[in-house]
């Protein structure tokens, strides 16, 4: 349960960010990363294959960014939330990244719908990527997924 607060908490302030200056500060995507990979690491069965789903994460936003599907902030605040969903959902494996990639693409799809705005267009992301993240992560967790 300790995991998910800290996931709630670090999504909530991130799209608070997102929504009021249209960026995430480095020092807060950091100050989720960082104790997250230490304690996934600590934590792990398999530290290589915590490391590889954590390199895996990195790799796939990155491909996101240089494409211009998200943003800098995007890529990093999904980095951040990576780190922690392996602890969230224990033994859960590397479909979580594009899944939860999915989840949010879909959330704000129908966020845009019900608004009868068009499919494109500029807005912020992270509100969205946090829920659909955080959504991925408690379907591997009850083994829906």
């Amino acid at each position: 349960m300790l995991f998910e607060a800290n996931a709630l908490v670090y999504s909530a302030i991130a799209s608070w960010h997102d929504v009021r200056e249209q960026k995430v500060p480095n020092a807060l995507n950091a100050l989720y990363f960082f104790p997250m990979a230490g304690l996934g690491a600590m934590t792990a069965r398999d530290v290589s294959a915590y490391s590889a789903f954590l390199i895996a994460s990195v790799l796939f936003a990155y491909a996101l960014f240089r494409f211009r599907i998200w943003g800098g902030g995007d890529a990093k605040c999904f980095i951040a939330l990576s780190a922690g969903m392996p602890l969230i959902a224990a033994g859960a494996g590397i479909m979580m990244l594009p899944v939860s990639f999915v989840a949010s693409a879909v959330l704000l799809a129908f966020w845009r719908l019900v608004r009868g705005e068009t499919l494109r267009g500029k807005t912020s992301f992270v509100p969205f990527l946090c829920a659909g993240t955080l959504a991925t992560a408690a379907l591997f967790k009850s083994g829906i997924v």
